[in-house]
């Protein structure tokens, strides 16, 4: 049975992988963006929290993290089968699949960073002072946030230390790269170089809308474009959400649109797809509504 007042909530896509994931009480459910349909419904353990669920760019693996109990467990998304769980892994805030599909990040309230492995749950040496990783996939970098910081820390191959890149006031920022480039959005979006971690360009977006501080909601870079793509809002939180698309090379403002309001919106298929909480699918060449995902009625959110 499908609602159409029912919203997708702690949503996860991949960068160019076509499986969608959302978790709602217990209840996960998977998408197929080239089909627009539900593909397979199961229970899981977790708790409520945006950033407490991600999926694997082939599809196949989805893991989720809890703050009690249940700690972090990951799970087949073609049968609902329980992979693993690591109940010893409590309190997490943040996890992400890495883009070899080999291991998922996590990120705790009191626990150092754990690096886990995705088909099994086993870790590496734990990454104190970090809390979240950014990988690119056009060149062989990283970016590490860290607590206490007021900086980002930019590594190469062998662990090489390229820059420290500044952060906005507002903390963490949203994170992506293009080839030779990483692109961090908050109260502004500036670009760096990922060969030396320079500033190549830096953009604010209230001149040219004509607005109060537009800050960075998504990011994603458009291959097909060659161009970042946000969605942002005004942080005095009265106003309308838009995308606006920068040349990726000089930060220009090529076009800004008015979008729907959404708790979350997620790039997929390497930035052409734009997703929305409401389940709309958009096409990000031109804004256009092209599609929705139909949404289950999703049992009341609960405690694990």
């Amino acid at each position: 049975m499908t609602s159409t007042t029912s919203r997708i909530g702690n949503l996860s896509a991949s960068y160019s992988g076509t499986k969608v994931a959302s978790v709602r009480g217990s209840t996960m459910a998977i998408w197929d963006l080239s089909s627009y349909e539900l593909v397979n419904t199961f229970p899981v353990l977790f708790e409520h929290g945006d950033y407490r669920i991600t999926i694997s760019n082939d599809g196949n693996t989805v893991a989720v993290g809890t703050w009690r109990e249940h700690g972090v467990g990951a799970y087949d998304t073609s049968s609902g089968r329980e992979i693993w769980r690591r109940k010893d892994l409590k309190r997490c805030h943040r996890l992400i699949v890495s883009r070899d599909d080999l291991r998922v990040f996590c990120e705790f309230e009191d626990l150092a960073f754990r690096s886990l492995n995705l088909f099994t749950g086993k870790e590496r040496t734990p990454l104190r002072g970090v809390t979240q990783i950014h990988e690119s996939r056009f060149d062989d970098v990283l970016v590490q946030d860290r607590k206490k910081k007021k900086t980002s820390l930019l590594v190469g191959d062998a662990a090489k230390k390229i820059a420290e890149l500044p952060r906005s006031h507002w903390g963490a920022p949203a994170i992506t790269f293009g080839p030779g480039l990483v692109c961090m959005g908050g109260a502004e979006t500036k670009c760096y170089s990922t060969t030396n971690g320079k500033l190549v360009w830096e953009k604010s977006l209230t001149d040219e809308l004509n607005e109060v501080s537009l800050a960075c909601h998504a990011i994603a870079y458009s291959e097909r474009h060659s161009e970042f793509d946000l969605v942002v809002w005004p942080n005095s939180r009265d106003g309308d959400y838009r995308f606006v698309r920068l040349d990726s090379r000089t930060g220009d403002l090529k076009n800004a649109t008015k979008i729907e309001a959404s708790s979350e919106f997620k790039f997929c298929l390497a930035g052409t797809i734009l997703l929305t909480t409401a389940g709309s699918v958009y096409q990000t060449s031109d804004l256009q509504l092209i599609g929705s995902l139909p949404i289950p009625q999703f049992a009341s959110d609960s405690a694990d």
